[in-house]
């Protein structure tokens, strides 16, 4: 499990205990202390969250670059970006490419730099 599906779980977990003790309040102090807009603002949290939590995607031979701390980096940066509904960011060639370069999950193209890795096409 994600740390974002972590997350979202107690945030779901918080909202079910907010209503229940919520619920010992009279009628009165709901209204007062807008307890059904606390609740209706998780709730659109939790919508949110669910919209941009994908379900853990374990590394394989298939998926080579997934399990790079650079990848990782960088997936997490896409997905912050698409919950703050920003585009996604660009990433910068990486120099290293020019000795080796780090393949994507398709396993064909250099994650940093976009370069076609279609091994063998030439020989």
């Amino acid at each position: 499990m994600t740390n974002e599906q972590l997350l979202l779980n107690a945030l779901k977990e918080a909202r079910e205990l907010v209503e229940h003790w919520g619920g010992y309040a009279s009628a009165y102090f709901q209204e007062k202390w807008d307890l059904a807009g606390d609740l209706k603002k998780l709730d659109d949290v939790i919508s949110a969250g669910e919209k941009c939590v994908q379900p853990a995607v374990e590394p394989t031979e298939a998926q080579p670059g997934l399990a790079t701390h650079e990848a990782l980096s960088r997936s997490v940066q896409r997905r912050v970006a698409a919950m703050k509904g920003e585009p996604a960011p660009t990433f910068a060639k990486k120099p290293e490419c020019a000795l080796m370069h780090q393949p994507n999950a398709a396993g064909t193209e250099c994650e940093w730099c976009g370069a076609s890795l279609n091994r063998g096409a030439d020989t």
